[in-house]
C-alpha cells in the first residue's frame, strides 16, 4: 500500500511535497520491522528532509525511525545524533509525544 501511495502522492503533488513523507515513513517503518535497515535508511532520510520545518511530531517520528535505521546499519554515532534531534522535535510537539519520548529514551539507553 505504501508503495502505491508513494507513486500517487509523487505524481499528484511532486516528489518534494511534504505529504510524500507519509508513505516514505511507512515504507521505512515496514523495512525496519523486516530487519532491513539498509532499505529503511534512505527512505527515512528523505522523509526527514521533506518534514523539516513542518509538524514537529511527524518530524520527530521520522527522525526516531531514521535513528533506528542508522543503528541497524552500524552507524551508532549517527543514530545517537539523530535520536537527539528526534527528542528535540518531540519536545516541540508537546504532550502528544509523551509516549514516543519515553520509548525513544529507553531505546537510546539501550545503545
Amino acid at each position: 500500500r505504501y508503495r502505491r501511495a508513494l507513486g500517487i502522492f509523487e505524481a499528484a503533488l511532486g516528489p518534494d511535497h511534504v505529504a510524500v513523507a507519509y508513505p516514505l515513513t511507512g515504507l521505512g517503518r515496514v523495512a525496519l520491522l523486516r530487519g532491513e535497515a539498509s532499505v529503511a535508511r534512505p527512505l527515512l532520510e528523505r522523509a526527514i528532509a521533506l518534514r523539516a520545518g513542518h509538524d514537529p511530531f511527524e518530524l520527530g517520528e521520522a527522525q526516531d525511525f531514521g535513528a533506528r535505521a542508522r543503528a541497524g546499519t552500524g552507524d551508532l554515532r549517527g543514530a545517537r545524533a539523530l535520536a537527539t534531534q528526534a527528542e528535540a522535535s518531540y519536545r516541540g510537539a508537546g504532550d502528544r509525544s509523551r509516549r514516543e519520548r519515553r520509548a525513544l529514551a529507553a531505546w537510546l539507553a539501550s545503545l
